[in-house]
């Protein structure tokens, strides 16, 4: 089989043409994380009421943003991490994990809160977390029952800031 075999001012001409078609291409994009289908589910804007607050959780992605509001109705915290799923071994338990916390709005993530894990269960438009459970030690030291604000697939509603909003929680 014999090479192609160009006059040298033919690829002069062809190496525009060639670089044109690199460029309109552009850089590939690297590639989106998949998400597993447990994690899907939580996808959305999610409400909960927790120790005398309104506590509100957005899912995108593998990221959480969660802002907690004192009973004024007035934001007192919020914080930002990375989140993952995964099921036991057996397919009984689904674990609900926390990486890379940082706080976006009043104080700082105390000791051992920056990763962390715990037991969840969702049906429907309840995600209900287990504190302090695990696969070897299910019970729970605290429970907190999240109600859906919307679906994970469309645009989320904005958290409305209570300081501006003339309706409070």
């Amino acid at each position: 089989m014999r090479a192609l075999a160009l006059p040298l001012r033919s690829w002069v001409h062809l190496l525009p043409l060639a670089l044109t078609l690199l460029a309109a291409c552009g850089p590939m994009a690297p590639p989106t994380p998949t998400l597993n289908e447990d994690l899907q589910q939580l996808q959305g804007l999610w409400e909960a009421r927790w120790a005398g607050r309104v506590v509100r959780r957005e899912i995108v992605g593998a990221r959480e943003a969660v802002s907690y509001y004192g009973p004024d109705g007035l934001l007192e915290r919020s914080h930002v991490a990375d989140v993952e799923t995964t099921r036991t071994a057996d397919g009984r338990f689904l674990i609900f994990r926390w990486y890379n916390l940082r706080a976006t709005t009043g104080p700082a993530a105390g000791p051992g809160a920056a990763q962390g894990e715990y037991l969840y269960t969702h049906e429907g438009s309840k995600f209900t977390e287990y504190h302090g459970a695990s696969p070897e030690k299910p019970e729970s030291t605290e429970v907190i029952i999240w109600t859906r604000l919307n679906e994970g697939g469309g645009a989320a509603q904005p958290i409305q800031n209570p300081e501006t909003s003339a309706q409070p929680f």
